[in-house]
């Protein structure tokens, strides 16, 4: 009877401690359910952290075509752009400014050789000193490269600038000295109103511009050397009964200069006006 009691307290016991052991393990699970779903740990968080909700979302066929690809198919999160900026508006710049089309160089052309003064046997007379009252220039020198530099057309202007003078009655010579050898040759020159291109506004005399006067040569014959120029005028001046005749020589500058019959060093256009 004594042992038949003892076992049937035990198994009491037994079945009172899986009770208890059932009851804790139910407040346990309760305590860790309330602490997983219940609790709020967002404070607890970096400050950097985002908390965003989850949201699945399926894109239209057009949402999917617009959406940029990426390796591995992986599409980034949304760009903040808060902190952009506006993109700097860009400052007008000027127009460049053409340059001048520079005009063409004419090309050079040949001199008619028929043309060509032929020297005077006689030189006309010269006086001992240079005349006074003289108006002269050359306004141009073309050396013509197609003639080997041999043929020179020279125009220019020359006239006496006081009242007594008639440019339209006057006679003009052009005398070319050898500097080296002084030896001189005279050439007739042809008075063509207007070739110089100057209006002859300051002059006193009567048709200056019928002073005007152009000449070409044939330099093939000349020794080398430097050679100077001269002008002679001959006119009757008003009331007189005879010609007078007005000797200029130009300024050392007016020369050429001619090495194996050719003009290497041209006359330089000048101005006495």
């Amino acid at each position: 009877m004594l042992k038949r009691g003892r076992k049937r307290e035990a198994k009491g016991l037994a079945v009172v401690y899986f009770i208890i052991g059932l009851i804790i393990l139910c407040i346990i699970l309760a305590v860790i359910w309330f602490a997983l779903a219940k609790l709020d740990y967002s404070d607890k968080l970096s400050p950097d952290t985002s908390m965003r909700p989850y949201v699945e979302m399926t894109m239209s066929p057009e949402q999917a075509e617009a959406t940029p690809e990426t390796d591995g198919g992986f599409v980034p999160d949304e760009v903040d752009l808060t902190e952009a900026t506006d993109a700097p508006t860009p400052e007008p710049t000027e127009a460049p400014t053409e340059a001048p089309t520079p005009a063409p160089t004419p090309e050079p052309t040949a001199l008619p050789a028929d043309k060509c003064a032929k020297p005077m046997a006689n030189i006309p007379p010269l006086p001992d000193n240079a005349s006074e009252n003289g108006a002269i220039g050359i306004t141009k020198c073309y050396v013509s490269q197609p003639d080997d530099n041999k043929l020179m057309h020279i125009t220019g202007y020359g006239y006496v600038n006081q009242d007594t003078f008639d440019g339209a009655q006057a006679r003009s010579w052009l005398i070319v000295t050898q500097v080296s050898t002084n030896q001189k040759m005279a050439y007739p020159l042809t008075l063509t109103q207007g070739v110089s291109g100057l209006p002859h506004s300051s002059a006193v005399c009567q048709n200056a511009a019928s002073s005007d006067f152009e000449i070409y040569m044939d330099v093939s014959q000349y020794p080398e050397g430097i050679y100077s120029l001269a002008l002679v005028i001959g006119y009757i001046p008003e009331g007189a009964n005879k010609p007078v005749y007005a000797y200029y020589p130009f300024s050392g500058d007016i020369s050429f200069t001619v090495l194996n019959g050719s003009v290497i060093t041209p006359i330089s256009a000048s101005d006495y006006e």
